[in-house]
């Protein structure tokens, strides 16, 4: 064990590694503050970042910002240094369910409980595609919600998951 947070600062369901850096982001326990420590030592790195919403996914950006699922209704990207939001997407009406970003960073795809598949071009903010999956993809029997979306380490496929059993892998 290298470290442990004290009694009472209770983490809450996300967290991410910077893969540029020791840095690791999570959320506390009400998952409304982003926290940030070095991996090796747990010195607080960076002040907190207080949302609005409960965070539901954090997720480092190869430049180091990070991007988070605020209150499965919207995108945030941040800037860990100066705990700023540099881009809100999406219009707050999605409930998403979904999300990961393409090996270089530039697109982020998510996943929602209208059954939408989103791509969003991170360095505008734009959403580039949406894509309602067809019934022969969305309609296993016995799932009602899709749960993940994950791309692969080329980004030229994409896996969907359920909460329940199976999954799809769409080109």
């Amino acid at each position: 064990l290298l470290w442990s947070e004290p009694l009472g600062q209770t983490w809450g369901g996300s967290l991410a590694w910077n893969c540029g850096s020791d840095l690791l982001a999570y959320t506390s326990s009400n998952a409304r503050r982003i926290n940030f420590r070095i991996g090796a030592t747990g010195e607080e790195a960076h002040p907190a970042i207080t949302t609005t919403d409960p965070i539901d996914r954090l997720i480092f950006l190869p430049d180091g910002m990070l991007l988070a699922l605020e209150g499965a209704q919207r995108l945030v990207l941040w800037d860990p240094n100066t705990g700023k939001a540099l881009r809100r997407l999406g219009d707050g009406q999605m409930l998403l369910s979904g999300l990961d970003i393409s090996a270089d960073g530039r697109t982020a795809a998510t996943f929602g409980l209208d059954r939408q598949l989103r791509f969003w071009d991170l360095p505008t903010g734009r959403l580039r595609h949406a894509w309602k999956i067809p019934g022969d993809v969305a309609d296993v029997p016995g799932v009602n919600v899709w749960t993940d979306v994950a791309f692969a380490p080329d980004s030229q496929k994409l896996a969907l998951a359920t909460g329940v059993h199976g999954g799809a892998v769409l080109r």
